[in-house]
């Protein structure tokens, strides 16, 4: 093993983010491209496969191995994160939902896509932002700036990830990088992505699939309710759906007292984080 093993200085590091930047190229040419369902489940599966073997051989680089320690450590306090990911997730969509009966022509909608496609589809968008950003990314960073600045470098790279998208404005790349903070903040408090991957996970599924409301700019492909005559406002959003409006800037901002109060940290998870800290502390001693 390697005693260096600092991100930076390690040359498999290297390797292993020249490989990722790579992917991101591959993906924005997709993404801009015309969309091929036949294409996309192969596509999106080598993703989340690619970035767990990133993520994993990090792990078992750094001293005090786990190769679960970098966020999919899973156990009952990951059943408690997921189920308040999930209901911080379906609030926004309730809320929407409930404030379009009121205001707004809601109706019943037929899918034309099939929904265990969708589905699939946006689990494995979850894992790889996930992967990428709260799991390859901000942890790295976290050993060179600190919480604080790596949390705010990776949501201003997840706002960048958005930014050729339709109908992208101020307010949206705004939204996002809150967004990208709240996401941060759920691993910050938890230390597993799981709780990230269910919200990111529920609220692209909430939006898309269930209210018919554009998603980051891409309108919904199929979904269970069309909501129309929804208003192209500063509160509303524009284009780029809910998340270019006052509504989401609001929602994210309030769902940090939530996460603080409520997401759990597991004392396995605890361990494993303290065993690596532990030994890569004694490795810079040695070499200090």
């Amino acid at each position: 093993m390697s005693e260096k093993f600092s991100l930076f200085v390690h040359p498999w590091y290297r390797i292993a983010f020249f490989l990722v930047a790579v992917l991101i190229f591959w993906t924005a040419s997709f993404y801009l491209g015309p969309i091929n369902f036949e294409f996309d489940i192969l596509y999106l599966v080598i993703w989340p496969i690619f970035m767990i073997a990133i993520s994993g051989y990090i792990e078992w680089s750094r001293p005090g191995k786990h190769f679960w320690a970098f966020g999919l450590d899973f156990d009952k306090t990951a059943m408690h994160n997921i189920a308040l990911a999930f209901a911080l997730a379906m609030t926004f969509v309730v809320l929407f939902l409930i404030s379009s009966f009121v205001l707004f022509e809601v109706r019943i909608a037929s899918f034309g896509i099939p929904i265990l496609y969708l589905l699939l589809y946006h689990v494995f968008v979850a894992f790889i932002e996930e992967i990428f950003l709260r799991g390859i990314i901000l942890q790295s960073l976290v050993d060179k700036i600190g919480f604080a600045g790596a949390a705010l470098s990776t949501s201003v790279i997840f706002a960048a990830l958005h930014i050729w998208n339709p109908g992208i404005d101020v307010l949206s790349l705004i939204n996002i990088t809150i967004a990208g903070l709240v996401l941060s903040f759920m691993y910050f408090k938890t230390k597993t992505l799981w709780m990230s991957i269910t919200f990111h996970y529920f609220w692209n599924v909430g939006l898309a699939l269930f209210l018919g409301v554009n998603l980051s700019g891409y309108r919904a492909e199929s979904s269970l309710i069309i909501i129309s005559e929804v208003p192209k406002n500063f509160f509303w959003g524009g284009h780029f759906g809910p998340e270019s409006g006052l509504i989401t800037t609001f929602f994210l901002i309030a769902i940090f007292y939530p996460i603080a109060k409520y997401g759990k940290i597991s004392p396995f998870v605890t361990s494993k984080l303290f065993k690596r800290r532990y030994n890569e502390s004694i490795v810079k001693l040695n070499n200090s």
